[in-house]
């Protein structure tokens, strides 16, 4: 009894201090905890990642998304030392685990780590000879260069799911494991995926690793990239002698970047998309660049830009992009970044300029031009038409596109009036369109704009804008004479448009009526059920000089920038679509009974997503079944 009593006694001690010891880790006293903060060596922090916005179109629908994911590293110092100690001297090997050492020498040229890494984690789709010989390269770099890089990445980031986090728990949750993956770590970060179609790819841009997360590269993902941005979070963590978290708290949660909404409409892109396809490949063409546009809001529904595959034969000067030498649809966002003459597309702008200044009412007689497809200005210079029609009505002259009453009522203002009210329709400036990469165009100079470039620019040139440039100018005669910015970020449903007044809204509307025969007189252009304007383009392409050929700069006779722009109803727009179809081959079009001008390369597209986006906007609703193929794909999409 007496020697039960003494152990007790020895005994009690012991089991209050382990209660005390039990109590200190479970629920550790304030005052406690306060002293081990004080101490900088059992303290910790952490930061908490915060992801990056979604990108959606306006209905809401991923563009762009963010999710999380692991980057597998090795340690290549805990690597190299496990190395050394298996490759040791016998004794030494006889104290590794059971069970993991080598068995024999051959095993060692491919080690139990690469296995199991390729076992674990088949997701990185790494066999474990490969996993080895990453390892191996990465390290000898290191010595070869001098360097003291101790990381070395493995694979890919691989998308995080639960299976992976059962996975990384099996890696680390046995002391065997620990040892056998000895230098094996992982990081959390983010995946950004583009889920965009590939039509939208250069637009929504690319991220990259930075310091504080992923950033913006270019296109909307750069631009954007503040309101994409998240903010981290920031925790810090008491711990005892040996790591383990005693208290904590997120003294600043994560917080993830905001949603950028954009205007675009991803079924009618698709539809565009497809539309825009077909029309480059049936005309034989090197590319082509479609945009519709919401007038009533300048918000851009749809903005497409393809390039054909190179095709048989010289074609110099034919559009292009470094970015896809096989064509497709990934590349520099051509809709504002390329600039090009635009031909009688433009006639509408000065048509309503002259108007404006009151040199000329829509029913005046311009008899001064007679039937004939030749006429002379007033300082001698040889003006031709297509059409042979003279003694026109000038809300005639759109219709059969005459160059000589144009350069004759241009003649009746000053170059700077022109000038002027041309810039004033945003020409020759960016439209401020939310992406870097978009060009100003070219407005003459003051100094260089004379006579010969008054009558020029009254057809559409001598100047050049861009595709959004032009849908922009068309689009002010659309809105009853407001300039209504485009964009593409959607500004919230509480947006009103800025309303800057360019021209009175009786000439912006005599201007639309003036481009209603066109569409209605024309069998293949015309909408049933709604009334819709246009204005076609064929514009000489460009032709570069090659000195040692002997052949100068000037403008291709057989070779075009075939443009159509379109819109309704006539009465109250509310949809405006430009399309361009880049270098068709006049010829082939011709051996296949064809013609290559805009109205017949370029109008059918435009019509075709004119019907589209009335659908799409439910104005007016009987348009929706104007066209069989439009409510078929429109509908297959939703």
């Amino acid at each position: 009894m007496i020697r039960a009593g003494f152990a007790w006694l020895l005994v009690l001690p012991l089991v209050v201090a382990l209660a005390r010891h039990v109590q200190l880790v479970m629920d550790p006293p304030a005052g406690l905890l306060e002293a081990i903060a004080r101490d900088d060596d059992q303290t910790r922090n952490y930061t908490e990642p915060a992801f990056r916005g979604p990108i959606v179109d306006r209905r809401g629908r991923p563009l762009a998304i963010s999710s999380p994911g692991i980057q597998l590293f090795v340690d290549l110092v805990a690597r190299r030392e496990k190395h050394e100690y298996e490759m040791g001297i016998p004794a030494r090997r006889a104290r590794f685990p059971e069970g993991l050492s080598p068995v024999t020498e051959s095993d060692l040229q491919l080690m139990d780590f690469a296995l199991e890494v390729a076992h674990l984690f088949p997701e990185l789709e790494m066999s474990p000879a490969e996993i080895e010989a990453t390892i191996y390269e990465a390290d000898q770099k290191n010595r070869a260069g001098g360097r003291n890089t101790r990381y070395c990445k493995l694979g890919d980031v691989l998308p995080q799911s639960p299976a992976l986090v059962d996975r990384q728990k099996v890696a680390k949750g046995s002391h065997n494991n620990r040892i056998l993956l000895a230098g094996l770590h992982w990081d959390e970060v983010e995946i950004r995926q583009t889920v965009a179609p590939q039509s939208l790819r250069s637009l929504i841009g690319k991220t990259v690793p930075a310091p504080q997360g992923l950033t913006g590269l270019y296109g909307i993902e750069a631009e954007c990239n503040a309101q994409l941005t998240g903010t981290m979070g920031r925790r810090q963590d008491v711990v005892d002698t040996r790591g383990r978290r005693l208290s904590g708290a997120a003294a600043q949660p994560a917080i993830d970047g905001r949603t950028v909404t954009m205007t675009l409409d991803l079924d009618l892109q698709q539809y565009a998309t497809t539309q825009l396809q077909e029309a480059v490949a049936s005309c034989h063409a090197a590319g082509g660049r479609l945009m519709v546009l919401d007038v009533a809001t300048g918000g851009l529904l749809s903005m497409v830009d393809v390039l054909a595959p190179p095709r048989e034969g010289d074609w110099p000067d034919a559009p292009t992009d470094a970015a896809r030498e096989e064509g497709g649809l990934v590349g520099r966002p051509r809709c504002i970044s390329d600039v090009f003459e635009p031909g009688s597309t433009f006639k509408p702008i000065v048509w309503a300029i002259a108007v404006e200044e009151g040199v000329v009412q829509p029913s005046e007689l311009i008899d001064a031009v007679p039937p004939g497809k030749e006429w002379l200005t007033s300082y001698g210079r040889r003006i031709r038409d297509v059409s042979g029609r003279g003694n026109l009505k000038w809300d005639q002259v759109l219709r059969y596109s005459k160059n000589a009453c144009m350069a004759h009522v241009a003649d009746r203002m000053s170059t700077t009036i022109l000038r002027d009210r041309v810039l004033a329709f945003g020409f020759g400036e960016r439209t401020h369109l939310e992406l870097s990469a978009e060009a100003r165009g070219l407005v003459p100079k003051p100094r260089n704009w004379n006579h010969f470039t008054q009558t020029s620019v009254s057809f559409g040139q001598n100047i050049s804008v861009t595709a959004v440039q032009l849908l922009q100018g068309i689009s002010i005669l659309a809105s009853g004479g407001e300039l209504r910015p485009i964009h593409l970020l959607h500004p919230g449903p509480n947006f009103h448009p800025a309303h800057i007044p360019v021209i009175s809204a009786a000439t912006a509307q005599a201007s639309i009526e003036a481009m209603v025969p066109l569409v209605e007189d024309t069998k293949h252009l015309r909408i049933e059920g709604v009334r819709a304007f246009g204005k076609s383009g064929t514009a000489q392409l460009p032709r570069s000089a090659k000195p040692e050929q002997g052949i100068k700069h000037g403008m291709y006779e057989d070779r075009y920038i075939c443009s159509f722009v379109m819109g309704a109803p006539a009465e109250d727009p509310k949809v405006l679509v430009l399309c361009t179809i880049d270098d068709p081959d006049r010829y082939a079009l011709e051996r296949e009974n064809r013609r290559h001008t805009g109205s017949y390369t370029a109008g059918p597209v435009a019509k075709r997503l004119v019907e589209a986006a009335l659908g799409r906007l439910g104005v007016p609703q009987e348009v929706v079944n104007a066209s069989n193929d439009v409510a078929f794909d429109l509908n297959g999409v939703n």
